[in-house]
């Protein structure tokens, strides 16, 4: 059995693979805070919070190796790409 991160993919024919990621993403977040009135600025509630609470806490260096185990909705992530690290990565 294909996983289905896969199958979803084939729905959206003729768009780019960072095209459907972005769509998957959008779908995923709709449908995980409805209860959520505006999703996008709960999000940036969520970085604004990891951003006070652990970019002191950071290496200086932008080219550190940094892995997040069990990102959520990827906020954090998100944020560490905003600041620069280029290899921050998530595996959840």
């Amino acid at each position: 059995k294909k996983p289905y991160f896969k199958r979803q993919m084939f729905l959206y024919e003729g768009a780019s693979v960072m095209d459907n990621r972005n769509s998957l993403f959008s779908e995923y977040l709709t449908k995980h805070l409805s209860h959520v009135s505006d999703p996008y600025l709960f999000r940036q509630r969520r970085k604004d919070h990891f951003a006070y609470n652990y970019l002191s806490l950071l290496p200086d260096s932008k080219d550190a190796r940094i892995l997040e185990i069990g990102p959520g909705f990827g906020e954090l992530l998100e944020l560490l790409h905003i600041q620069g690290y280029k290899q921050a990565k998530a595996i959840d």
